[in-house]
């Protein structure tokens, strides 16, 4: 064998040696965040109760169905908890990072809406277990009517108008 040969070879082990300590590094990182993970979830199920919240659900899944082109597609929703204070129900996010935290950080905005719309929680609850906070999110989103409201608004307009007329007859 030549020279050459040996080179060869050697970036090829050397090639495949790198990338299988690539995919190790970045298997440990992940399974270290998931243990993060799990770690602040149980902390945050003590947090919530030592406030006074009971714990309703963990983990809970829902079923959310978007139509494209009239073609269905079924995707599900999970929440980290679901949990009440007071007879009012919230869904609560806990995040064990710094950036996540924000609600400034579009990822976490956009995540905490898609479990308003989804759940239809009373109250959101954002968990920063990193500082052993609970943050209280609320959206200035405006309802649209449903359609027994618009049937209200309707009966209560003639009824106001069948009093001026009355009032301006009598």
């Amino acid at each position: 064998m030549k020279a050459i040969d040996f080179l060869i070879i050697g970036c090829i082990v050397g090639a495949i040696f790198i990338t299988l300590m690539k995919k190790w590094f970045n298997r440990r990182i992940i399974i270290k965040r998931i243990e993060k993970a799990k770690r602040g979830e149980k902390d945050a199920i003590k947090l919530l109760k030592a406030q006074g919240f009971k714990i309703l659900n963990v983990q809970e899944r829902k079923p959310l169905t978007t139509y494209i082109n009239g073609k269905p597609y079924t995707n599900y929703v999970q929440v980290d908890i679901i949990a009440e204070k007071r007879k009012k129900k919230y869904i609560a996010e806990v995040k064990t990072g710094t950036r996540a935290v924000q609600t400034t950080n579009p990822n976490t905005r956009r995540q905490l809406l898609e479990y308003y719309l989804v759940y239809k929680p009373e109250g959101i609850l954002l968990l920063d277990m990193s500082n052993k906070k609970i943050n209280e999110v609320h959206f200035d989103i405006i309802k649209p009517f449903n359609k027994a409201t618009i049937e209200m608004i309707k009966i209560l307009i003639v009824f106001i108008a069948g009093l001026i007329a009355g009032a301006i007859i009598g």
